[in-house]
């Protein structure tokens, strides 16, 4: 049996479970967290086949959401194209808003772009990176390096007329 459920998450607060029998009833439901004054609120619907609900760990995500991405952080919004099993291929982006993303689905179907496809949208966070060990074999690193893999200062340059052919003995 298929339940809709609304989980509705403020921030600083713990997440409110409402159980709804069909959408006409999470309709009702948001109206009544938005008369509670929980207009600040991040609310999702989740659809399950008979199977319980992990709140902490949706509303981990949704407080993820609501925080606010750090300074060196940029956050984009994409369309994406999801596989059989359900990993995301970002395919138009970047957008600033996630509706940018909105809007960019709406105009596929209504132009009958790729019907067939199951699209998501992903809010992307762009870190710069850190190098860091992580519990790295040093012992491999060091014996790479020690013969000559691994060199940032290697100068080996490509052919450079034509394809390279290997010499025949």
């Amino acid at each position: 049996m298929t339940t809709l459920h609304l989980i509705i998450t403020i921030p600083g607060a713990s997440p409110e479970l409402v159980p709804c029998a069909g959408p006409e009833a999470v309709t009702v439901a948001v109206a009544d967290a938005e008369r509670r004054g929980h207009l600040r609120a991040r609310m999702l619907v989740l659809e399950t086949n008979g199977g319980s609900v992990n709140t902490s760990a949706v509303a981990e995500y949704l407080s993820a959401m609501i925080s606010p991405s750090p300074s060196n952080c940029v956050v984009q919004w994409w369309v994406a194209d999801l596989d059989r099993y359900g990993n995301p291929r970002l395919t138009d982006g970047a957008h600033s808003e996630r509706e940018g993303c909105e809007e960019a689905i709406y105009i596929m179907a209504r132009l009958g772009i790729q019907p067939d496809r199951k699209r998501a949208i992903c809010r992307v966070e762009i870190y710069p990176p850190e190098a860091k060990s992580h519990g790295a074999n040093e012992d491999a690193l060091k014996t790479l390096n020690s013969i000559g893999l691994g060199q940032n200062d290697r100068t080996e340059t490509p052919p450079t007329s034509g394809v390279h052919k290997p010499e025949i003995l």
